[in-house]
């Protein structure tokens, strides 16, 4: 059962872009109530300044690619990445909107 939207995100289009043969490519984002936290520290870490927020997603991507090893799924862990990532986006355009960055 999930607990989110549980959408699944099809990545193969990448790989087919380029002919490039692969298994399928999916990501499961918004299928927890995690989610809501994994964007909130993608904000978080983008509107750190300078190279801050490199390290930031760093280590978020870091401590996802650890939960492998008790199991958790690659998709989820994918989906996790880009739920951080949009967050980086979100605080990226608000950066833009309020001339903080050009």
């Amino acid at each position: 059962m999930a607990l989110g939207l549980g959408y699944t995100l099809d990545l193969g289009w990448a790989d087919q872009a380029v002919n490039i043969p692969s298994t399928p490519a999916q990501a499961q984002v918004f299928e927890s109530p995690g989610s809501f936290w994994h964007v909130l520290l993608g904000a978080a870490a983008g509107v750190l300044p300078g190279s801050w927020p490199v390290l930031g997603t760093s280590l978020f991507g870091a401590y996802q690619l650890s939960k492998v090893e008790g199991g958790k799924p690659f998709g989820e862990i994918a989906g996790a990445i880009i739920e951080f990532a949009l967050g980086m986006g979100i605080a990226g355009v608000i950066l833009i909107a309020t001339g903080r960055m050009k």
